[in-house]
């Protein structure tokens, strides 16, 4: 009997040692710019045998090491380097895009998962800041130009949404 047991044990530690060597590196928090394009990194820090390589969100798979062309639009692309990196783009972030990104590894030897939390500034915000900024920094007879310029950004954002 306690044979059985100490075997049993023995086996359960050497499983859970065998998945505490898995690691992989992102970052916790990210900010984009909205517009802009931003690249969730996620690197293995070990050396393990992919069975499976991932960014994940809640509703599934974005894109995988093995197909890195796949994305679930033309502004989303995966590029998987060095056996090691995958990198998330995005392109024309927009606060739609905010939320948690999880980065996924199944090995051999087990598997583990890291999450990035991504932040976009509003976007009417951001215009806003810029139109300012020009605002403020334009000469008195660029102002005619700057004004109609921000009257038809407005129009257009009002259009667009």
């Amino acid at each position: 009997m306690q044979t059985a047991t100490f075997l049993t044990v023995t086996i359960l530690l050497t499983v859970n040692a065998g998945a505490d060597q898995i690691r992989l590196s992102t970052l916790p928090s990210m900010n984009a710019v909205c517009g802009g394009t931003v690249n969730l990194l996620c690197s293995i820090d070990t050396n393990v045998t992919v069975m499976d390589y991932s960014w994940r969100d809640g509703k599934g798979t974005i894109c995988d090491y093995k197909s890195t062309e796949k994305g679930e639009s033309e502004n989303i692309s995966c590029k998987y380097t060095d056996n090691q990196s995958l990198v998330l783009t995005i392109k024309h972030v927009q606060p739609s895009n905010s939320g948690n990104y999880h980065c996924f590894l199944l090995a051999k030897s087990g598997h583990t998962m890291n999450t990035t939390t991504l932040h976009v500034s509003n976007c009417k915000e951001q215009t806003s800041k810029i139109l300012q900024q020009l605002l403020n920094h334009a000469c008195a007879s660029e102002n005619k130009w700057i004004n109609l310029l921000v009257s038809l950004t407005v129009l257009l954002s009002l259009i667009l949404d």
